[in-house]
C-alpha cells in the first residue's frame, strides 16, 4: 500500500467506495484486487489547488492554537512527506480544539495533493529523468520514467522494469529512484528540514506524536476512550508541554505517580482508579505498537491499588472523597501530610518534618501511607475527614518518602 500513501489520499478511499457499491466481496482483498481498484477504477486527483485552500482555510478558523493556511502550505511546500507537517497539525486538533480528527487529515491531504499536481505541471520541474553513462565512454541517455500501462498490474510492470535496468547494469540508485517514481513514491534524502517548517515532530519517541497516535488508535478501535480518560489525557499532555518535556524517555517514574497522586487529591480513589487504567493501556499500547517500556510499574499495580485504597476507607475517621479544605489546603500547607514510619510498640509513628505523633496501632495502617489531615493536640488522634494515600503510591509519588 505504499503507492497510496503519496498521491492517492483521497483516490484510495472513493475507489474503493464505489467498489463496494457495485458489490465488492467482503473480506481480504489480494494485490490483484486491489492494483485493479486502484489503477483501473480511480480517475487521477482533480486539479483544484485553491478549492483546497479555502476548505482547509475554513477549517483552521480563528483557532488561536492552530497554526495558519500559510504556514502549513510552506511547510508543506518544503518537505517530501505530508507526515512531517500533517502529524502535528493533527495533535494540536486533537489536543487544543473540539475539531474533528479525521476532517484536519482529509482536509491536510487534499491540499498535499493539490500541490503536487501543481508542481508536476511547472514548467521547470524535471524531476524524475536521470542521466548516466554506460560502460565507461559510453553517450548520456535520459533514465525516464516509464509510462504506466493501466491494462497491467502495476506490480508486474515495476517487477519488468527492474529486471531490464539489472540486466542493462543501470546503477542500483538510479534504478530504484524510478521504480519508487513509478508507485508515486519519492526516494529523496532530505538534509534537513527548512527554519520555516515549524510543525515538524517526526523524532523517534516524540510525547506529541505518541500521544496523538495512541488517542487515534484508541478511539477507532474496541471501547475508545471515556470523556474524562480525553481529559486526563489532554491534561497530561498540556503539562508535559509546559515542563518542557518532549520525549517519553525524560519522563520519569517519579513524574507519572504525582499525575496519579494529582488524580487523587481532586478526585479520591474513584479518579485515581481511572487514571491508573488510562496509564496502564497507554503503557500495553507501547510496548505492542512502539516497542517502549514505560517508566512505571503498572503490571498489577491496578489490583495492588483496589486492595490498598480498600483498606485505606476502610479506617474509621477517613474521608472517601476529598473535601473542598482539602484541596485547597494540600499544596500550600506541607504541615498537612504525615508520613507512617512504623510502630513504637502498639502505636504506629507518623513524621511531618521534624514533627511526630502517633496513632492507634489497631488501625490498619501501612509503612509508607502518607496521611493528610490536622492532628489534635493531646488526642492522639486527627480531626474527623483526613484522608490517607496508600504506599503503594505514596512511595513512589511523594519524593521526600
Amino acid at each position: 500500500m505504499g503507492s497510496t500513501q503519496v498521491l492517492r489520499g483521497d483516490g484510495v478511499f472513493l475507489a474503493l467506495s464505489r467498489e463496494k457499491e457495485r458489490g465488492l466481496r467482503r473480506g481480504a482483498l489480494s494485490q490483484l484486487d486491489l492494483e485493479r481498484i486502484l489503477d483501473l477504477s480511480t480517475p487521477p486527483p482533480e486539479k483544484d489547488l485553491e478549492r483546497a485552500r479555502q476548505a482547509l482555510d475554513s477549517f483552521l478558523g480563528s483557532e488561536p492554537k492552530l497554526p495558519s493556511l500559510e504556514m502549513i502550505e510552506n511547510a508543506l511546500r518544503s518537505v517530501s512527506s505530508p507526515g512531517k507537517v500533517l502529524a502535528p497539525l493533527l495533535e494540536a486538533v486533537a489536543f487544543h480544539t473540539q475539531r474533528d480528527i479525521g476532517e484536519a487529515r482529509r482536509l491536510g491531504l487534499h491540499l498535499w495533493n493539490a500541490l503536487q499536481l501543481e508542481g508536476e505541471e511547472s514548467p521547470g520541474n524535471k524531476k524524475g529523468i536521470k542521466t548516466e553513462t554506460k560502460g565507461g565512454g559510453g553517450k548520456l541517455e535520459p533514465k525516464k520514467v516509464p509510462p504506466i500501462d493501466p491494462n497491467i498490474p502495476l506490480g508486474l510492470q515495476v517487477l519488468r522494469e527492474l529486471e531490464a535496468g539489472e540486466a542493462r547494469g543501470e546503477n542500483v540508485a538510479s534504478l530504484f529512484d524510478r521504480l519508487g517514481k513509478m508507485v508515486g513514491l519519492e526516494w529523496e534524502v532530505e538534509d534537513g528540514i527548512p527554519q520555516k517548517v515549524v510543525w515538524s515532530t517526526s523524532e523517534v519517541g516524540d510525547l506529541g506524536g505518541l500521544f496523538l497516535e495512541f488517542r487515534w488508535e484508541v478511539e477507532n478501535g474496541e471501547g475508545g476512550l471515556t470523556e474524562t480518560e480525553k481529559g486526563i489525557l489532554t491534561n497530561w499532555s498540556h503539562s508535559l508541554q509546559k515542563e518542557g518535556e518532549s520525549f517519553l524517555g525524560g519522563v520519569t517514574q517519579l513524574k507519572w505517580a504525582q499525575y496519579l497522586f494529582s488524580l487523587w487529591a481532586e478526585g479520591g480513589s474513584q479518579a485515581c482508579r481511572v487514571g491508573i487504567g488510562l496509564l496502564t493501556k497507554f503503557a500495553n499500547w507501547l510496548e505492542v505498537t512502539q516497542e517502549i517500556h514505560l517508566d512505571f510499574p503498572v503490571e498489577g499495580f491496578m489490583a495492588l491499588w483496589e486492595r490498598q485504597s480498600s483498606r485505606c476507607e476502610g479506617i474509621e475517621g477517613v474521608e472517601p472523597f476529598p473535601p473542598e479544605r482539602f484541596r485547597k489546603e494540600l499544596k500550600p500547607s506541607r504541615a498537612l501530610s504525615w508520613f507512617v514510619r512504623g510502630k513504637n510498640k502498639d502505636d504506629w509513628v507518623l513524621e511531618s518534618g521534624n514533627r511526630r505523633m502517633t496513632l492507634p496501632g489497631s488501625l490498619a495502617l501501612m509503612v509508607g501511607d502518607q496521611v493528610f489531615g490536622r492532628p489534635i493536640p493531646g488526642k492522639g488522634t486527627l480531626e474527623k475527614g483526613f484522608m490517607i494515600l496508600p504506599s503503594c503510591l505514596a512511595l513512589l509519588a511523594i519524593a521526600e518518602a
